[in-house]
């Protein structure tokens, strides 16, 4: 009983077992992709491994950093609070995808044909953390008759949304893996990822609770960024194609 009880008392959230679970299942999955693309699977793994440490180190770095002005600004939050900011998440994904950027140009990895060897190891790695969350409880929305539904901690019943978006983003995965073997001009599948993402994100969203109940805005920020990914992919699947044919010229 001792044993259990210490066992116990570590705690070790659902959230945290799935996410390094789906970070492990992606990692793998890219030593296949590589393949798929003409890519040394040592160096997308290498890669993909930096981009996992560097998202972890600069989201963390990034909160005590608002943290730190927060408390001399002499504002009551709580650093859990500052982790919850929306707008810090997308602002340490972008400095991630920058560092990652680097990371690539700097090892000579043809970045379309990484960003394409990557998608479907995003996509499931969205799923999984898609699924943390609904076995966390934390990804549920608006309240919903429909049988599906659970139930919250308040008793209603409302859309499992992270369900939801765990499942699309697998049924994504298996997508661009199949397309992988099909579709050759680089950077066409990783924009046929990103606008998929975009969309799902989009209307997906429709079904969470508002990030401002009370606010008077059109859509929240993630449906703005869903809008901004949508208009990305459709960029980048018209002039990815003739860029890298101009380049290999």
């Amino acid at each position: 009983m001792a044993v259990f009880a210490n066992f116990v008392a570590l705690h070790i959230p659902a959230y945290a077992l799935i996410a390094i679970a789906g970070i492990v299942a992606a990692l793998w999955l890219s030593l296949r992709t590589a393949k798929l693309r003409g890519l040394d699977p040592d160096a997308l793994w290498d890669a993909g491994f930096f981009a996992v440490i560097a998202a972890f180190i600069i989201s963390r770095a990034l909160g005590f950093l608002l943290l730190f002005v927060i408390e001399r600004g002499q504002l009551t939050i709580s650093f859990r609070d500052v982790l919850r900011f929306s707008s810090l998440s997308y602002l340490s994904l972008l400095v991630t995808a920058v560092a990652v950027a680097l990371w690539l140009r700097w090892k000579r990895l043809l970045i379309l044909r990484v960003i394409d060897a990557w998608a479907p190891c995003g996509a499931l790695l969205w799923s999984a953390i898609s699924f943390a969350e609904f076995a966390a409880g934390t990804g549920n929305g608006l309240p919903t008759r429909l049988p599906w539904g659970i139930r919250s901690a308040a008793g209603v019943r409302v859309h499992p949304v992270a369900l939801y978006t765990a499942a699309l983003a697998l049924a994504l995965c298996a997508t661009l893996f199949s397309m992988l073997k099909r579709v050759r001009p680089p950077g066409r599948v990783a924009a046929v990822a990103i606008i998929a993402a975009g969309i799902i994100v989009f209307l997906v969203d429709m079904l969470r609770v508002p990030e401002q109940p009370l606010g008077h805005g059109l859509l929240d920020l993630s449906q703005w960024l869903a809008l901004a990914s949508i208009l990305f992919g459709v960029c980048l699947f018209t002039f990815a194609p003739a860029t890298h044919q101009q380049g290999a010229r």
